[in-house]
């Protein structure tokens, strides 16, 4: 016997997000399946009734800091077809305008003078957002090693990635020749970037949520089967590392790549 229940989940940071409320429903016993989207932050649950009811398996998930509750089936919605042409002719307008004043407009070219301390206070912000996307890699060493050096073993390996996918970045830009303009212009779109996330954290936005750009499937699930396998932090940081579905990551491999250096690229990625 099975009964599917429609619920939504808010506070959904990320699309990994799907992956962990998944998990924590099906850890109770009679669920069969659990499907949730992170744009519209909607889902279904199929249980056994008899085994279990719909208020257990939302509260397990809400442990994970989610907010649940059931909702009726969703009704498609009428697109707002006037609200994306405005959005579609504002993004065409601001496009023409830039063009026009390319050569009259100062941009920032990115090198060794840019700052690192402004690169590490994005990353001190952008953390909260990676200590609910990567808590599963932690409590997977934690649980079987508990020693306060485990986090920070962790934590190396996986500035230990960031720097060598940052070296791979700037050596790209290296080999491509970026000219000062193309470094300023890769210093505006790790600048929207971040913006866009921001305002897709904040769900200013919603259409926003369907924009993302994924970890390919073969290193995501090359990733999650060699988590499984090891145990060692320092192992479980480097893995994680490869992770590339990260909007403030994204936007410092830009960065990395628009200073055209091996060195300044890893420089970038290490802060």
């Amino acid at each position: 016997m099975k009964e599917a229940v429609n619920f939504k989940a808010e506070g959904m940071s990320c699309p990994s997000c799907e992956k962990i409320i998944g998990k924590q429903a099906l850890k109770i016993k009679g669920v069969y399946g659990c499907k949730v989207d992170y744009a519209t932050q909607e889902g279904v649950i199929t249980f056994n009734p008899k085994k279990t009811n719909i208020d257990i398996i939302l509260d397990k998930i809400e442990e994970k800091g989610y907010e649940c509750f059931i909702i009726k089936k969703s009704i498609k919605k009428n697109k707002n077809y006037f609200g994306l042409l405005f959005w579609a002719l504002g993004l065409l307008a601001a496009g023409y305008f830039v063009l026009q004043f390319i050569d009259t407009i100062p941009l920032p070219e990115i090198s060794a003078d840019m700052g690192y301390g402004l690169i590490l206070l994005t990353g001190l912000l952008t953390g909260f957002h990676c200590v609910g996307m990567c808590g599963g890699f932690v409590v997977s060493y934690s649980a079987k090693n508990p020693k306060k050096s485990s986090h920070l073993i962790y934590g190396l390996g996986k500035t230990i990635s960031y720097t060598v996918i940052g070296a791979g970045f700037g050596l790209l830009g290296s080999i491509i020749t970026f000219t000062p303009l193309m470094r300023g212009v890769a210093g505006i779109i790790a600048g929207i970037f971040l913006l866009l996330y921001g305002l897709q954290m904040l769900n200013v936005l919603p259409i926003l949520r369907k924009i993302r750009i994924n970890t390919p499937h073969f290193l995501a699930k090359f990733v999650g089967k060699e988590s499984q396998k090891h145990s060692s932090p320092l192992i479980l940081g480097l893995l994680n590392g490869l992770m590339l579905a990260c909007g403030p990551l994204q936007a410092m491999y830009v960065m990395a790549a628009g200073t055209g250096s091996l060195i300044e690229g890893a420089k970038t990625l290490f802060f």
